[in-house]
């Protein structure tokens, strides 16, 4: 129900779905032909000149913060809750959608609920403890997968789930 009302030039674009007996969730969207961020900075060289890459780095930044206003500010607020690069999908002309949003709850539900939530490397420590959380929480994502364009590398490279939940400063280039 909640994809269907999100109507957003950078939000993937919900076109239905479909029941597979026995029990399997069909979800068609657009298709996103680069795939995701996550994916295309492991299979692409970064642009050769610095201004170029961080160029592309920006257009991207841009249209994810244009995605994420639209859930924020929709009626009511949506929280995402996993924000990272394999949900962030570019399509042909590198426009950015932000996409999965299985976690996705409304904000007046992002009280201090820890279930359920996304992937370790992206998620903002006020969440991860178990606290209250907004907004922030995927502003925080959102640094993460910036910082992961502009090193054009995975954040917490050589460090496991629990070494980066106690990293108290983010990445590390």
């Amino acid at each position: 129900g909640l994809m269907r009302k999100l109507r957003h030039p950078n939000l993937v674009l919900f076109m239905g779905s479909c029941v597979k007996m026995p029990c399997t969730l069909l979800l068609v969207t657009e298709l996103m032909t680069r795939g995701n961020l996550f994916e295309i900075y492991h299979q692409e060289p970064r642009l050769d000149t610095a201004r170029a890459h961080y160029k592309r780095v920006a257009d991207v930044s841009i249209d994810m913060c244009k995605g994420m206003c639209a859930l924020h500010h929709s009626d009511p607020p949506l929280l995402h809750r996993d924000l990272k690069s394999p949900n962030i999908f570019v399509d042909q002309h590198w426009v950015a959608k932000i996409g999965d949003f299985g976690l996705a709850k409304m904000k007046s539900e992002g009280k201090t609920m820890t279930a359920g939530v996304g992937s370790p490397l992206w998620i903002a420590p006020e969440v991860l403890k178990g606290e209250r959380f907004g907004e922030g929480c995927d502003i925080y994502s959102f640094a993460i997968i910036l910082w992961e364009m502009a090193a054009w590398c995975e954040p917490y490279e050589g460090l496991n789930s629990v070494e980066v939940c106690s990293t108290p400063h983010g990445p590390r280039r």
